[in-house]
């Protein structure tokens, strides 16, 4: 077999260099590679934290700004909420002072009504005065004028009353007011009643509810002297319930005659 021959040393043709260059090439381009790699993840790190640092600063700057608005709507609520019990304490204070504006009403129209009635009383008391001394004046003639006929005659004579042209437009019934009660002159008797019972005796509201129901019907009260305090009590039943009335004084003392009236009760 035929031996190759080897060629001498310098004839021989070396790649080593071509191989070291072509390698350190390929590490070269390797590393520039990841080092645009790594520069490049690095940066779009980067880019990822500042965005997420802007987040993060804006949404604290957020939060800052509404906790300021939390705060301030705090103390609107606050504020709120004193105007509202101010407005509760006002409206309890108005109430009370409705309250109190009706009872000071109801007080005067009170008032009112008690000087009204008061009023009412005193001219009540001066009528009653007035008519008391006119009474007590007619009783100082009625006895100034018995005395004179006691004078002239031993005995009491008859009092005998008198048609007159007051009594012939009504039709009279006849109550003689006396001492201790009055009494009832009706066609067939006279009926005594006692001064306390004249609001509640019957006979006295049969002959006044005859009167009422007569034309031109009144009572016509026969004022003995001595029968004033009688008089008080039959005037404040009679005005008290509507009867109607008139007053004849007797001037003399002795029984009533009534003979010329046609006395139809």
């Amino acid at each position: 077999m035929a031996r190759i021959q080897r060629a001498s040393a310098a004839e021989a043709v070396s790649l080593f260099p071509f191989l070291s260059i072509l390698a350190c090439v390929i590490g070269a381009l390797t590393l520039i590679i990841s080092s645009l790699s790594l520069s490049q993840v690095s940066a779009g790190r980067q880019d990822e934290d500042v965005a997420r640092a802007e987040d993060y600063v804006a949404l604290q700057n957020s939060l800052i700004i509404k906790k300021q608005d939390l705060g301030e709507l705090d103390k609107l609520s606050q504020a709120n909420k004193a105007h509202l019990m101010a407005l509760r304490k006002l409206e309890a204070e108005e109430k009370s002072l409705r309250l109190e504006l009706k009872e000071l009403k109801q007080s005067r129209d009170k008032r009112l009504a008690l000087t009204a009635e008061s009023d009412a009383i005193k001219v009540e008391i001066d009528n009653l005065v007035a008519g008391g001394q006119a009474f007590k004046k007619q009783v100082t003639e009625s006895r100034k004028q018995l005395d004179g006929l006691k004078k002239d005659s031993g005995s009491s004579p008859r009092v005998q009353i008198l048609p007159s042209r007051g009594t012939s437009r009504i039709a009279p019934a006849f109550v003689e007011i006396a001492k201790g009660g009055v009494i009832l002159h009706t066609r067939s008797r006279s009926i005594e009643i006692e001064r306390g019972k004249i609001g509640t005796d019957v006979n006295l509201r049969k002959l006044v509810a005859a009167t009422k129901r007569a034309e031109r019907g009144t009572i016509v009260l026969l004022l003995r002297s001595e029968g004033y305090p009688t008089y008080s009590a039959f005037r404040a039943t009679a005005r008290r319930e509507g009867w109607p009335y008139a007053k004849l004084p007797l001037l003399t003392v002795g029984p009533v005659d009534l003979k010329l009236f046609n006395i139809q009760r």
